[in-house]
């Protein structure tokens, strides 16, 4: 069932339970007086794999990987696309797996020059 099917059923009662609300879609679900909202850790991470194994790549130098690291806006993605229904993580395993509780990996320092 598509998204928006879906957040129909479920507000007029056709359906009991949906998952994978949009994120969009969490405010109007969370004033709607007849749809209960519970939100729970998943294991759904987001992450991006750079590829060193090509020749002459420019992410084989340590510095690059930071600087691109950098560039990305993770407030901005967590604040703005996924409606603050994240956490941003520095370690690619989500905390609700056992592998992810409770690590804290160190985040390189951002230096400005």
């Amino acid at each position: 069932m598509e998204p928006a099917a879906r957040l129909s059923a479920v507000t007029t009662g056709e359906i009991d339970l949906t998952v994978d609300v949009p994120f969009d879609s969490l405010t109007d679900l969370e004033a709607n007086p007849d749809v209960m909202m519970k939100q729970e850790p998943s294991a759904h991470v987001w992450f991006v794999v750079l590829n060193t194994q090509i020749s002459d790549s420019p992410f084989d130098n340590v510095l690059v990987r930071q600087a691109m690291n950098h560039a990305v806006d993770k407030e901005g993605i967590v604040r703005d696309i996924l409606q603050g229904t994240a956490h941003q993580r520095s370690f690619r395993k989500a905390p609700a797996l056992p592998q992810g509780a409770g690590i804290d990996c160190r985040r390189c320092a951002m230096d400005i020059y």
